[in-house]
């Protein structure tokens, strides 16, 4: 399976019918290509006969949340103001630093705390947590999820082309316009 950043290649060419491949200016080019690699289902994008000036790609990883699982043995001990969320078992197996925990019930009170650190019977949570105080309350965790998107950028005068290398999506804006997801 391939990387994200390799599902295109690109390639450009000069007035005098080079092609460069390496690099990221692309004054006295006349074309630009985003070519699928082979056996990926991807559109191909080419741009040409536009002024051209310089090309780049930006990565970014995002961490989404999501897969609910309920915290087994009863739940935890919150209380109002404490940024430490008591455990009546040893969580370690099933909980980790970066994961967010809350209490059973609406996210308005019951707000989503991160997983700062944790031993046998303490969780440590980012901040004070503000909900009702409860000695055992259910509680529930969520798994993040990794996620990457590559961007091949495509500096024009006056534009911008994007395109997103997960789907080839082309978003085009103004020359000056930053992306950032």
């Amino acid at each position: 399976m391939l990387a994200i950043q390799e599902l295109y290649q690109w390639e450009a060419e000069k007035s005098d019918g080079k092609i460069v491949k390496e690099g990221g200016d692309l004054t006295d080019c006349t074309r630009f290509s985003l070519i699928p690699a082979e056996g990926v289902n991807l559109p191909q994008h080419d741009i040409i006969g536009i002024p051209m000036i310089r090309r780049f790609a930006r990565c970014f990883q995002k961490v989404k949340f999501g897969d609910f699982h309920d915290i087994p043995g009863g739940g935890l001990g919150w209380e109002n103001g404490a940024n430490i969320v008591m455990t009546f078992e040893d969580l370690r197996s099933i909980l980790s630093p970066g994961m967010m925990i809350r209490q059973w019930g609406p996210e308005d009170i019951c707000p989503w705390c991160k997983i700062m650190c944790l031993d046998e019977f303490r969780i440590l949570i980012d901040k004070p947590y503000e909900g009702r105080t409860v000695k055992k309350c259910r509680s529930r965790y969520q798994l993040p999820q990794l996620s990457s998107e590559y961007l091949h950028c495509v500096v024009c005068k006056g534009f911008r082309v994007w395109v997103k290398s997960s789907n080839g999506t082309v978003l085009i804006t103004p020359e000056e316009q930053e992306i950032y997801l």
